[in-house]
């Protein structure tokens, strides 16, 4: 998030944002709105995302705040949170459904593992990572979570969450896509 500066009214609040329902998302401090505007349209500012991290039951919460907004990607990390024991059936897992159909938002293959209800090989994972790449595969990107900072359990070893990966998107194009062409999209990295 592009901000006129820090300590400023939009800076603040993006703070206040973040704290309140548990969001996160980079802020870039300018010196003032006009060059943060200018930058951002003139493709300087290649942070002209926002990513949310969110608790279980989060997007719900913080949709009314982003629900106007059609230009800006939106990620959602940690496939939104969703009860893996209910699948696509799931609440958040309908929403963020319908959110995908929209264009703007995306979703980070992240975590499965850890929001797996049955533990490894985590298939329901799989089922739901699947929903999510079926409905939007050009608005996916994939990150291991590594180095597991806030790991509860013991961390997991990197190759079985990307062999996990290749359960989600067994074809070679798509994990082109969720590897290297989306994130250069979303993340404005000219390749």
């Amino acid at each position: 998030m592009a901000t006129p500066g820090g300590g400023t009214t939009n800076h603040l609040l993006s703070e206040l944002m973040q704290s309140t329902l548990g969001l996160n998302w980079i802020t870039v401090h300018y010196k003032g709105n006009a060059p943060a505007s200018t930058d951002l349209l003139a493709g300087h500012v290649h942070f002209n995302y926002v990513k949310l991290q969110l608790h279980e039951g989060g997007l719900q919460e913080c949709l009314p705040l982003f629900e106007q907004v059609t230009e800006v990607p939106i990620v959602i990390d940690h496939m939104a949170r969703v009860d893996m024991a209910l699948g696509p059936a799931c609440p958040t897992a309908r929403l963020m459904l319908q959110l995908l159909a929209r264009g703007n938002w995306w979703v980070m293959l992240s975590n499965g593992h850890k929001l797996s209800r049955l533990g490894a090989p985590w298939d329901d994972a799989v089922e739901m990572a699947k929903a999510f790449i079926e409905a939007a595969p050009a608005r996916m990107v994939w990150a291991s979570d590594w180095p597991h900072p806030l790991s509860s359990s013991p961390v997991p070893n990197d190759a079985d969450l990307l062999e996990l990966l290749y359960r989600y998107a067994p074809d070679k194009q798509v994990l082109q896509n969720i590897l290297v062409d989306n994130p250069a999209r979303v993340f404005g990295v000219d390749r």
